[in-house]
C-alpha cells in the first residue's frame, strides 16, 4: 500500500476511534469522521462505504493474522494446539479494543473461528464446529467483559476442551492410540 493511502486509512482510524468513545459507531456518519480525520468525503468512498467498514478492514486483518496463527501445522498436536490457542488468545487481548467494537457491532463473531476447524471427516466437522461455537462464545464473552482472565488461562481452558473433544489422551500425549 503506499505511503499516502496508508496515512489517510491511519488518519480515518485515529478519527473512528476519538469518536467512538462519544458514541456508537451506528450513529457515526461519513460526513463527521471525515471532517474529524480532516479529509473529504471522495477520499473516503474511495476505501470505504460506511463507517463499520473501517472496523471490519481492522478485524479482518487481525483474524487473517489469526487464522495463519491457528492454521501452522506441530510435530506435536497436543503442544500445537496450545501454542496456537495461547497466540489465538494473545492476538485477541491485544486488539481487544478493536475486537470488542467489531463484536458489538460489526460483524457475527462465530464466522472468524468457522473455517479454522474443517476437515474432510464429517462427524469431525461436526465435533469441531460444536467446538468453534464455544470457542466464539468464550472469546465473546471474554472480550466483551474486558479480558477479566489472562489471555494464558483462557488459552488452556479452550486448549483442554479442544484435547478432550478430539479424544486426545491429554496424560499419555495420546491421539487415537498414537503415542506423541
Amino acid at each position: 500500500m503506499n505511503k499516502r493511502i496508508e496515512k489517510t486509512k491511519q488518519e480515518l482510524i485515529k478519527a473512528l476511534y476519538n469518536l467512538l468513545a462519544e458514541k456508537s459507531i451506528k450513529n457515526i456518519t461519513v460526513s463527521e469522521l471525515c471532517k474529524k480525520a480532516k479529509i473529504n468525503r471522495t477520499t473516503f468512498y474511495k476505501y470505504y462505504s460506511i463507517p463499520v467498514d473501517i472496523l471490519r478492514e481492522l478485524a479482518d486483518d487481525v483474524l487473517k493474522r489469526t487464522r495463519d496463527i491457528v492454521m501452522t501445522i506441530y510435530d506435536d498436536p497436543i503442544r500445537g494446539i496450545k501454542v496456537s490457542m495461547l497466540k489465538y488468545c494473545q492476538m485477541l487481548y491485544e486488539n481487544r479494543e478493536i475486537m470488542k467494537v467489531y463484536m458489538l457491532y460489526a460483524y457475527d463473531f462465530m464466522e472468524i473461528n468457522r473455517s479454522l476447524f474443517i476437515t474432510d471427516n464429517v462427524k469431525k466437522n461436526m465435533m469441531r464446529r460444536f467446538f468453534q461455537g464455544g470457542v466464539s462464545a468464550i472469546t465473546v464473552h471474554w472480550i466483551l467483559e474486558d479480558c477479566p482472565q489472562s489471555p494464558e488461562e483462557i488459552a488452556q481452558i479452550l486448549s483442554d476442551y479442544l484435547i478432550r473433544i478430539e479424544g486426545w489422551d491429554y496424560t499419555a500425549n495420546r491421539i487415537n492410540g498414537i503415542i506423541y
